[in-house]
């Protein structure tokens, strides 16, 4: 196996754009937190309020770095093979089906758990991934991305700090059409920062000046490869 660790600092983009892969979205509806997740399911399935993510869940394993589209394809083929070993296992009649049919038991159960887990999980992805508010902020991603509406108050938002979104959010949008821009015009940082002092409240300053002092939010005219420190 071969391990390669990049200076964060290299790309400082890429972990604030919203992760779109099957674990990363568990990550952002639910977050996890030392291979653990905690997610709120309506399900029978007391395994289901503490779901640990690791290799040794095969199902998970599978699925964890799929694009989300592709993650019910899986899980219908993991599914279907798991109902070929329930039906040979009712077939099953020689000694040595019988056999190979018992030997096999161990990893059925714990894929039906799995499944049922991983079923519920991506159920509730599938209804946060099509919000309005998942939605709007690809799209406010890609329009930074693309360069579109880099240079001037966005938006989106501006509707999100108007309702008070989260100010996780809010201040990660920020920080990527920074970077996007190449940095902001100082009139434009006056203006967001103002505007969340407004509705976050001041001690929203404190966390402002630090990601200005760290390099994830800077002015058009400096240089964003010498202001990141990672402390």
């Amino acid at each position: 196996e071969l391990l390669i660790l990049i200076d964060r600092a290299v790309d400082p983009l890429t972990p604030l754009l919203h992760q779109l892969t099957y674990a990363g979205l568990v990550d952002e509806k639910w977050g996890i937190r030392f291979g653990i997740c905690r997610p709120c399911l309506q399900t029978g399935n007391e395994a289901a309020k503490k779901v640990v993510l690791n290799s040794s869940d095969t199902v998970y394993a599978e699925i964890r770095d799929q694009i989300f589209s592709e993650v019910g394809l899986t899980l219908s083929k993991i599914t279907k093979e798991v109902s070929t070993l329930v039906t040979e296992s009712k077939s099953a009649k020689e000694l040595t089906d019988l056999r190979r049919v018992v030997s096999k038991i161990p990893e059925m159960r714990s894929k039906q758990s799995q499944l049922e887990i991983h079923t519920s999980l991506a159920e509730e992805i599938h209804k946060y991934v099509s919000t309005d508010d998942f939605l709007s902020i690809l799209r406010a991603q890609q329009d930074f991305i693309n360069g579109y509406e880099t240079d001037k108050a966005h938006p989106f938002i501006e509707e999100c700090i108007l309702r008070g979104a989260p100010i996780e959010e809010v201040l990660r949008l920020i920080c990527i059409q920074s970077f996007c821009n190449g940095g902001l015009k100082q009139r434009l940082l006056d203006y967001y920062r103002n505007e969340i002092i407004q509705v976050y409240g001041f001690e929203h300053i404190f966390t402002l000046d630090n990601l200005e002092r760290i390099g994830l939010l800077y002015e058009s005219s400096s240089n964003v490869l010498s202001s990141i420190k990672y402390q």
